[in-house]
């Protein structure tokens, strides 16, 4: 049952309530929902770049208004739906890597006690690279 259906079953939710949750389950908005966050990502960046080519022109409000409706905004949503295919879609199907948990008793090198000796004895010492040692290190 889809939510048109059920707000269509008398839930009170009323005509508008039908129509709204019609044109959200629509195929052009679920397609678009498909790659909604490339479009956040990228649709200002390239809105600036549109402004910028288009402010020099000498339009009227209304005409640059119906450009930016009418051949802007196809190109940003088709640029994005590229972008999604590119960068977003390769890792949406890809399962996730498990991290082992690391148990801190294993992960220490030395027990506490020889390491905190080594440091009070003097006998740990990094093994830096000779480019690394100073001269009176060497």
């Amino acid at each position: 049952m889809t939510a048109a259906d059920a707000v269509g079953q008398g839930h009170g939710l009323g005509a508008l309530t039908r129509v709204l949750v019609g044109a959200l389950e629509s195929r052009a908005a679920v397609i678009l929902g498909a790659f909604s966050y490339s479009l956040y990502l990228v649709h200002m960046p390239l809105l600036l770049v549109a402004k910028h080519l288009l402010e020099p022109t000498p339009l009227s409000n209304g005409a640059l208004l119906a450009v930016e409706f009418l051949l802007v905004v196809p190109v940003i949503v088709a640029i994005n739906y590229g972008f999604s295919l590119a960068f977003e879609k390769p890792f949406a199907g890809a399962p996730r890597r498990q991290v082992p948990p690391v148990d801190a008793a294993a992960a220490t090198l030395m027990p506490a006690e020889a390491a905190k000796e080594a440091v009070t004895t003097g006998e740990c010492r990094a093994e830096l690279p000779g480019a690394l040692l100073t001269p009176q290190d060497r």
